[in-house]
């Protein structure tokens, strides 16, 4: 990441891994823990096939996995947290304004909670925050507010926001909005495959990249046509982003590797399918390596870095998972039920710990 873009440019990155959450497996029934589950993720329409399809069985299973009882608590204590924090509108004033990228962090992870609008102890909160979001949908497209860096992070987080709550609710207020937002990023693609900051197909690199993969993706697999060959150039760009050493760097090599760009990359190539590539094995053990060292931009990377080792599964995860886990509960402020005393981080935080409801798609084979 360049150091002038800030924190937000940074953490943002991390929003991406959640559009995989539509790789056509259904909805898990029941929750864990006696908490309330969501509706199932409404089927996608037919019609023609406009993304890869549905990924082959991985080579080592879903681990079942059990929610600890200190992380049910630490979820609980982070969901009232945001919720104390919403405006009557259904707005935050964060640590970046109305942003709304930081506030899809926040609806994302009641959705992961078992709260979608309409349901659940936060169903309120989560409607009104939906209700905001679709407010700041602008005649273009572009779903933005108070953007910190360019405004292509804010709108790739909020139509993945969008993506997973038309999946699940299909709330007939959100599909043009959705659409128009799938186009407006479909259009601002470059020849290569990356995404620049802007509206435009100029510049670009790995972080805006996989955010923009992600949330085409997700609104695919709620519906949405998205052309294969968008979805598959992305794919290409992230591919030339790896090292030799396993790390993924900021625009390819000779670009350093760090642990937040090698999680995002990791699960960009899970999300294409091939849970057992050689690039994927490579990348895990990368970020195995340095789990205990490298702690730059901790929130998303811990998000994306949950999801690569959730889906590699076996030993992978059980490596990774208890040491994680801890580390983000060590984290928690006593006193407010906070991380870091910020919207953005705490939303981070409650999705990492979320993993075990599995109640987004995501979490499904």
């Amino acid at each position: 990441m360049r150091n002038s873009s800030g924190k937000l440019t940074a953490i943002l990155l991390a929003a991406a891994v959640l559009a995989m959450s539509g790789l056509g497996w259904l909805m898990a029934q029941e929750g864990v823990g006696g908490a309330a589950a969501p509706p199932p993720a409404a089927q996608a329409p037919a019609g023609p096939a406009a993304a890869p399809a549905e990924p082959p069985t991985r080579v080592e299973p879903i681990p079942d996995i059990a929610m600890a009882p200190e992380a049910r608590k630490a979820i609980q204590r982070g969901l009232a947290y945001l919720a104390a924090r919403q405006n009557l509108d259904g707005s935050w004033d964060t640590e970046y304004r109305r942003n709304t990228a930081v506030m899809s962090v926040a609806l994302i992870a009641f959705l992961a909670s078992g709260n979608p609008p309409g349901r659940g102890e936060y169903g309120v909160a989560s409607a009104r925050g939906l209700a905001y979001l679709l407010s700041c949908a602008k005649p273009s497209g572009m779903i933005v507010r108070d953007s910190s860096h360019g405004p292509m992070y804010e709108h790739a987080l909020s139509t993945l926001y969008l993506a997973e709550v038309w999946g699940q609710t299909q709330q007939p207020q959100i599909k043009d909005k959705l659409k128009r937002a799938v186009e407006v990023i479909i259009q601002s693609q470059n020849q290569d495959g990356r995404w620049g900051y802007q509206p435009i197909p100029h510049g670009g690199d790995i972080s805006v990249t996989v955010m923009q993969l992600m949330a085409i993706r997700a609104a695919h697999d709620a519906g949405i046509e998205v052309p294969a060959a968008t979805i598959q150039q992305a794919i290409k760009f992230v591919n030339s982003c790896q090292n030799a050493d396993g790390g993924f760097s900021y625009t390819g090599p000779p670009g350093p590797s760090n642990m937040p760009r090698t999680a995002a990359g990791v699960c960009s190539l899970q999300f294409a399918g091939d849970y057992s590539a050689a690039q994927v094995r490579k990348g895990l053990d990368y970020l195995l390596n340095a789990q205990k060292g490298d702690t730059s931009h901790f929130y998303y990377m811990s998000y994306y870095a949950m999801h690569a080792f959730y889906f590699a599964g076996g030993k992978y995860w059980q490596q990774w998972y208890p040491v994680a886990r801890e580390q983000i509960l060590a984290k928690q402020n006593p006193k407010n039920g906070s991380w870091g005393d910020h919207i953005l981080d705490t939303g981070w935080a409650v999705l990492c710990l979320s993993i075990p409801h599995r109640y987004l798609p995501i979490y499904q084979r």
